[in-house]
């Protein structure tokens, strides 16, 4: 399920050239990543909306 997030560390010929990746890097990986896909679509709906200042 998490392959497709991470292309490259999934892929077979990336594997020797990269440093190894442990668990906890990859889950905070998985995380900023998500929360840079969150702030795009967050910034789209925005724009798409009057903005109402809190």
């Amino acid at each position: 399920m998490t392959d497709n997030l991470f292309p490259n560390l999934a892929h077979e010929n990336c594997k020797e050239t990269m440093p190894p990746v442990t668990t906890e890097q990859f889950k905070e990986a998985a995380i900023l990543e998500k929360n840079l896909k969150l702030e795009e679509i967050l910034n789209i709906v925005d724009k798409k909306k009057p903005s109402i200042k809190k």
